[in-house]
Parts: structure tokens; C-alpha cells; sequence
């Protein structure tokens, strides 16, 4: 007989030998002969099952536990054995005898029970994994039960195998199980009350990076290159990971002995995620270090998504403009998108300027004032406007701009003088949204930025701006005017027209309209214009808006500046998605009131803001629930504007909390640093009351992640 031994020789390949051997020379009786097996338990997947013990019952009985890689053996064994497979929580094939030698492999899989809960009466029950030690629902799982009644009734107990009034409860699945939830009806009661929006100034609170003349480029430069932040870490848990030469067995065995329970591990790194209740984390990663065969041990940090991206370029410290709306937090989002285009029908653009070098469309490019000339800007108005929306960004160089990736169509109807005629203008509007026969634009643009106009309107460009809206290929944004009258100018005042006014700077307060912005009903938005006679940061410059000019970089105020931060910004909220025919609805309804008015004839809707634009932010959550630790459970929910106020919930009777959450960027159902958040004590309210509340929601940064939940210092989420 030939015998084929895949691994290396062992005292089982000796013995089985011998036995042979030993039969040969008898002359058969197989009976009577000593031999051995050996084989391999896996999972369903093929995967080894360490720990199995493996027992052989005949004329003579052995017993074994796989190794880490599944492998076992038994020997001596004498005459027909039985061998079975056996370990807690698990379910494997056989058993299966045996005569002889052979290899016995065994396959098997998690013990799993069933969980039947079911309803009398009016609610839910929602059942939440505590622990699970190999899976969901296998022998061992923790499974909290909490009883959830509809409105117009009350939990009253449980029934079968769990009993009682707890809730909620927890169970460990080591059998099937039964359990009833009770409920009753009962008068509902009702939770009212406003919630407002309190906005940090001058910018972001998560927006911390520090700028100065002397040190821009290295604090923008640390500032960009920080993708995650690190916050207070999880009390008691420790990440311990052990040398290579350590196997799995004695890692876990050096763990157990120092009384850490074992949470999660990554077995490609020899890394364990363990807790000791008695411990100080601090104090025991020192400690962890000294056992045999670590390689290190650390608490286990949180972190946090990048929420703020700065770019490097020379004068972004001076660009405050951007930070007021925003940009840095929804740069993180989108940084917009070639495939965007964005037309500035103004005085042309600077052709050979450095941070616009590529930018520019120069084959479709057009002069309205002189078509035998090239669109170069003899003012410098329209470099100034192509700057703000897409200079190059984070090139180290210059200055930066509202998108960081898009393509800009010069269009010049206005002469050196920065004055045109209104046909020029008429012809520009539909040149760039590609609708004139000649001269032939292929490439419509998605923005038409108009940082013009005048005080009267006229029959040709309103019939321009018309044609342009029916046709909706390209979004009209246009300056309201810069005489400080409570007229907006025209083209900015036509229906269907984003009409745009202007800030100040105002550091480190709420943002104020700029003296010289004009105002009235049919202003949309704000953004920064400037203001050339202040210095409100006290930082040497005037509290202009900062970007490219002919002869480099320049200063520059007024509501021809503030309009295409709108542009660009809507040039971002199309490359991250932003149906077309939502912008102007999303604009309005993200921007920040001014002045403690949802609608003011000053401000419009209020300053444009970038990140909430780009995630198009459409609610504020207002929950009713109960709380355990950092995990919110709700009972009933609605929702209001993002620029807040009021609503009302029927609850069944009950302890709850009230909590109003704007979570911007969705998906999570964590509260994140950029979210605005408040929540209330505990209350209790009795069937048939009416609890009122009224507050505010404030922006949530790092530090104040933590602080929301004192005991866990983890973030806050809701249950699923």
C-alpha cells in the first residue's frame, strides 16, 4: 500500500506505519491492530474551526482539540471507533466510525436559535445585537428587547420567557425563545414647540485653522494635509497587538490571564480590541506593554471624516470671503468639476493672467464690443469676477477660488470703461447659454454670471433673460447694484434671475448688508462684497474681496463681487448633484438669516452657504425618544425647515428627551462635527398633556462631540 503523507512526518505517520505493518506480519485481522486518524474541521466556509474537541470512543478512546488551523489527531485506536466533533455553540456532522486508519474531516456551523416576538396590542418591539461572540443570533448572542407603543398606547409587560415590566430587556439567545410584548391602549399626549438656528461667526466653528501674514503657507498647508482629527478616546478600551512569533493561541491565552475581554480583532495584524472595567486606559496601555510578545498598545482613538479643507495658495489667508460662506467645510464635500461651465458676460478676461491659465475657454471665447478682437479684459472687472469663481487653487501661488476644477467662457460686452450697451449685453446672455445662430456657442454654459446691470429695465434683455429661463440650460446669477437704493438693478430684478446683494466683513460678528448694496423684494441671496473703508480684523488690509486682476491681484468691493461667489458656489452644488431645477430652492432654503429675520428687503433669504448648498440641506429632525448613553432610541419623529421652526408630536406617555438634529451630510445617523444639534433634559409627560419647548440648534465642533455624552464620550447616534 502506498502511503501519501501531506504533512511532515509526525508520531502519528509512525504509528499508522507500525500498524501496517503489524497486520502484514498477522496475516490480516484488522480487529486486533493498533492505528491512528487524523483530519481537518472547518466551518461552512472551509474556514478552520480551532478549540473542537474531537473524541474517539472503541475498544480504546482517545480525545483532541484542533489546533489553530483545524488539524487534529487520535492514536492509539483499536478495532470499530466511533469519532465525533464537539464544541459549545456549534453543530458538526456525524458521528462517523471507523476500522482503520484514514483521515476524518469534519464540517460544521454555528448553533442558532430562534427569536419569536410577538405584539398584544397596539406598538412595536426593536431588537438590538448587544453582543455576539461568533454571529447574529448564535448561541451566546445578547438581544435587547425594547418595547416601542404606538401612540394612544402603553407598554405594560412582558409575557413567556421573559417577564416582567423592564424595558427595555436583555436575553442571551442560549435556546429558541418566546417573548410577548404587552400593550394597552391609552390617551396620547403631545410634545409642541419652535426650534431656531444659531450660526457661528465669523465663520464655521469647526473651521479653527489659524492665518497670518508672516506664516500663511504653513498653517494652510498643515491645516489641508490633516484628513482626520483625533478626539478623547473610549474609556476602557484598549488596542493591543501582539509579534508575528506569538501564535493566536498564546495571544489570546496572555489577554484572558490579565483579565481583558476580548471586543473585536484583526488577526492579519495580531491586533486585539480589549476592555478591562477596572482599568484606567491610560494606565493600561503602559501596563499592556510590558507582557510577553506585544508590540504595542494604544487607546482606542476616534476620528473624525476631514470637515474642512484649506487650500495652499499665497493670499488664501486674506481670501476671509470664503471661510464667511462656508467654502473650506463644502470643499470638503466637492471641489466642483470640469464638466461645469461657468460664462462671465462682462468686461472679458485676462487671456495670459498666471491663476487662469487654463481655465478659460480661448476657442469659443467672444467679444461683443469688438468681435475682430480677442476677449483679453482692458478694466479688470471681469478677471476680478473670473477669479473669484474658478482661479487656480492650491497651487501655491496667488489666490484661490469659490471652485478649484471648472471651465469659464469669457464673454466681453463691456468696453475699457466697464460700460456696454444693452445689446451687446442681450447678445452675450444668449451667446452664453448657446441660443444664437451666430456667432455659434456648441457648449452652453451652466452659470451665466452677471455682474452688471442698471437702474431701468428694458424690453431687449428681459426677452433675452426669458428666452434663457424657458430654455433652462443655463442659471442666471446677477449683481443687485451698488447705489445702496431699495431698488434692485436689472438684469439681477427679472423674473427667474438669481438676484444677488452684498456683505460686509464685520469681524468677528454677524455679517452686515454693505452700505452701498441696493435691496428690496426681489433680492434672493447675500454674499461678501466687501468693504474698502474697514479693516475689521485688524490685519493691514481693507476688508475687500480678494482676487485676480490684470496686473496681478487687487482689492475690489461691491455686489459685482458678491455675485459670482454665488456662481461658483452653484457651480459646486452641480458637480456634487444638484438637479438643475432645485438650485435657486436649495439656495434659498440653506442660507443664513440675517439680522434675526427669515426674509429681510436688506438681505434676502440671508448669506449664501456653501455647505449646506452642496448637500442640499433640506430638514431639521425633530425626535421624542429615550436615551442610553450615547444611543437615542426614537418613539416619534417629524421634521421643519433647516432654517428651523415649529411642530408638533403625539407621544404615548412616557420618560423622553426632545432632540433637534440638522445632520448634513446624511448617511450615518451619528451626529458629526458641521451637524447642529440641541437636545433637552429628560421630561415625563402623562397621557393627555401638552408639553411645550422652545430653543435653539447650534453647530457642533470637536470638542463638543464628546461633552454630549460625558459617560461614553462617544458621538451621538440613533438606534437603527
Amino acid at each position: 500500500m502506498l502511503i501519501v503523507v501531506k504533512r511532515p512526518p509526525s508520531k502519528l505517520c509512525l504509528l499508522l506505519l507500525a500498524a501496517l505493518l503489524l497486520t502484514a506480519c498477522s496475516g490480516g485481522g484488522g480487529g486486533s491492530s493498533l492505528y491512528g486518524v487524523s483530519g481537518t474541521v472547518t466551518d461552512q466556509y472551509d474556514e478552520p474551526v480551532p478549540d473542537v474537541k474531537v473524541a474517539a470512543d472503541g475498544e480504546l478512546r482517545d480525545e483532541a482539540k484542533t489546533t489553530a488551523d483545524g488539524y487534529y489527531e487520535l492514536t492509539p485506536l483499536k478495532g470499530i471507533t466511533t469519532v465525533t466533533a464537539q464544541k459549545e455553540g456549534w453543530v458538526f456532522d456525524g458521528p462517523k466510525k471507523v476500522s482503520g486508519p484514514q483521515v476524518v474531516n469534519f464540517s460544521g456551523s454555528h448553533s442558532s436559535y430562534r427569536l419569536t416576538v410577538t405584539v398584544i396590542g397596539q406598538g412595536r418591539v426593536q431588537e438590538t445585537v448587544m453582543y455576539q461572540p461568533q454571529g447574529s443570533y448564535y448561541q451566546g448572542t445578547e438581544v435587547q428587547l425594547r418595547a416601542i407603543p404606538d401612540v394612544g398606547s402603553k407598554f405594560l409587560r412582558w409575557e413567556g420567557d421573559v417577564t416582567g415590566t423592564s424595558n427595555p430587556v436583555t436575553i442571551v439567545m442560549d435556546g429558541p425563545k418566546e417573548v410577548t410584548a404587552v400593550f394597552e391602549g391609552s390617551v396620547p399626549a403631545s410634545v409642541s414647540g419652535t426650534i431656531g438656528v444659531v450660526h457661528n461667526f465669523p465663520w464655521s466653528a469647526v473651521d479653527t485653522a489659524q492665518f497670518s501674514a508672516a506664516s500663511q503657507n504653513s498653517e494652510r498647508e498643515k491645516a489641508r494635509t490633516s484628513s482626520f482629527r483625533e478626539e478623547d478616546f473610549e474609556p476602557t478600551e484598549l488596542i493591543i497587538a501582539f509579534e508575528e512569533s506569538v501564535s493566536p493561541e498564546e495571544q489570546r491565552e496572555i489577554l484572558a490571564k490579565q483579565g481583558y475581554e476580548i471586543l473585536d480583532s484583526i488577526s492579519l495584524l495580531n491586533a486585539y480590541l480589549v476592555r478591562r472595567a477596572d482599568q484606567d486606559v491610560e494606565r493600561g496601555a503602559l501596563q499592556a506593554l510590558s507582557l510577553p510578545g506585544v508590540k504595542y498598545a494604544t487607546p482606542n482613538t476616534r476620528m473624525y471624516a476631514l470637515s474642512v479643507t484649506h487650500p495652499n495658495d499665497e493670499y488664501y489667508g486674506l481670501q476671509w470671503h470664503y471661510r464667511q460662506i462656508r467654502l473650506p467645510q463644502a470643499w470638503s464635500v466637492t471641489r466642483g468639476s470640469r464638466s461645469i461651465r461657468i460664462a462671465v458676460v462682462d468686461t472679458g478676461v485676462s487671456i495670459n493672467h498666471p491663476d487662469l491659465a487654463g481655465r478659460l475657454d480661448t476657442a469659443f471665447g467672444y467679444n461683443f464690443v469688438n468681435p475682430y478682437a480677442s476677449f483679453d479684459d482692458d478694466n479688470g472687472h471681469g478677471t476680478h469676477v473670473a477669479g473669484t469663481i474658478g482661479a487656480l487653487t492650491n497651487n501655491g501661488i496667488g489666490v484661490a477660488g469659490v471652485m478649484w476644477d471648472v471651465e469659464i467662457l469669457p464673454v466681453k460686452v463691456l468696453a475699457a470703461n466697464g460700460e456696454g450697451s444693452v445689446f451687446d449685453v442681450a447678445n452675450g446672455i444668449l451667446y452664453a447659454a448657446g441660443l444664437l445662430d451666430y456667432p455659434v456657442n456648441p457648449y452652453p454654459a451652466d452659470v451665466i454670471n452677471l455682474s452688471l446691470g442698471g437702474s431701468a429695465p428694458d424690453w431687449l434683455t428681459e426677452e433675452a433673460v426669458r428666452r434663457v429661463i424657458e430654455d433652462g440650460s443655463s442659471i442666471i446669477v446677477a449683481a443687485a447694484g451698488n447705489k445702496g437704493t431699495g431698488s434692485v438693478y436689472y438684469p439681477a430684478a427679472y423674473d427667474g434671475v438669481i438676484a444677488v446683494g452684498a456683505v460686509d466683513f464685520n469681524y468677528p460678528y454677524e455679517p452686515k448688508k454693505a452700505t452701498y448694496s441696493n435691496y428690496g423684494f426681489r433680492l434672493d441671496v447675500v454674499a461678501p462684497g466687501g468693504d474698502m473703508d474697514a479693516d475689521s480684523d485688524w490685519n493691514g488690509n481693507w476688508d475687500g474681496v480678494l482676487s485676480a486682476y490684470p496686473s496681478g491681484y487687487r482689492f475690489l468691493e461691491g455686489t459685482s463681487m458678491a455675485a459670482p461667489h454665488v456662481s461658483g458656489v452653484i457651480g459646486l452644488m452641480l458637480a456634487n448633484g444638484v438637479p438643475r431645477s432645485r438650485v435657486r430652492d436649495v439656495l434659498v432654503e440653506t442660507a443664513i438669516p440675517l439680522g434675526g429675520y427669515d426674509f429681510s428687503i436688506y438681505t434676502g433669504y440671508g448669506l449664501v452657504n456653501a455647505y449646506w448648498a452642496v448637500n442640499a440641506v433640506d430638514k431639521m429632525r425633530i425626535i421624542v425618544g429615550t436615551r442610553e448613553g450615547s444611543v437615542v432610541y426614537p418613539v416619534a419623529e417629524t421634521s421643519i425647515s433647516p432654517r428651523g421652526g415649529s411642530f408638533t408630536l403625539d407621544v404615548p406617555p412616557g420618560e423622553y428627551i426632545l432632540m433637534a438634529w440638522i445632520d448634513v451630510r446624511p448617511g450615518s445617523d451619528v451626529i458629526e462635527p458641521g451637524d447642529y444639534f440641541n437636545e433637552s433634559w429628560p421630561f415625563v409627560i402623562e397621557g393627555g398633556e401638552l408639553r411645550l419647548f422652545e430653543g435653539s440648534v447650534f453647530e457642533v465642533d470637536y470638542s463638543s462631540i464628546a461633552s454630549l455624552s460625558p459617560n461614553t464620550h462617544e458621538p451621538i447616534k440613533l438606534a437603527q
